[in-house]
């Protein structure tokens, strides 16, 4: 119980570390749960990019998760709802979900690549079997920090 109570600690004090604008639209999805984007350009005024770019950091951070979607009155399209990311053990699990798929994906793409396939489509697999590598050592990386604050 210690554990969890000093995890969720830790959780706490790298949210206070957010840089300043990241931090403040943490704090109105925490403030309003199952926000979508155009509510907090509402609430806060901002310009759609400050606020996309914001939510796209921490969702890619996993700060922030979707929770659903909400029809948006003026385009009758839906918008992806947001809500914080409530422990530090839904932020690992989170991340461990996304480590697994893209272990997953970067596997199916290496078999591809072996396949009888174009110079063409080799370099575009290469390509994507790179940017996974580097998504995937940025989670661990995610990880170590987590671990190191706990």
């Amino acid at each position: 119980m210690e554990s969890i109570i000093n995890r969720n600690a830790a959780y706490l004090a790298i949210i206070s570390e957010l840089a300043e604008k990241r931090q403040y639209i943490f704090n109105v999805i925490e403030l309003y749960p199952n926000v979508t984007s155009k509510d907090i350009e509402k609430l806060t005024f901002l310009r759609p990019n400050q606020i996309t770019s914001r939510v796209s950091e921490l969702k890619n951070l996993f700060f922030i998760k979707e929770s659903g979607s909400r029809e948006n009155h003026y385009s009758k399209r839906g918008n992806t709802t947001y809500r914080i990311v409530e422990s530090m053990e839904e932020r690992i699990d989170l991340i461990n979900a996304a480590f697994v798929s893209l272990r997953d994906e970067k596997s199916s793409l290496e078999m591809d690549y072996h396949l009888n396939i174009s110079n063409y489509t080799r370099e575009s697999i290469d390509k994507k079997i790179k940017k996974i590598k580097r998504q995937l050592k940025s989670l661990g990386k995610i990880l170590n920090t987590i671990q190191q604050a706990a």
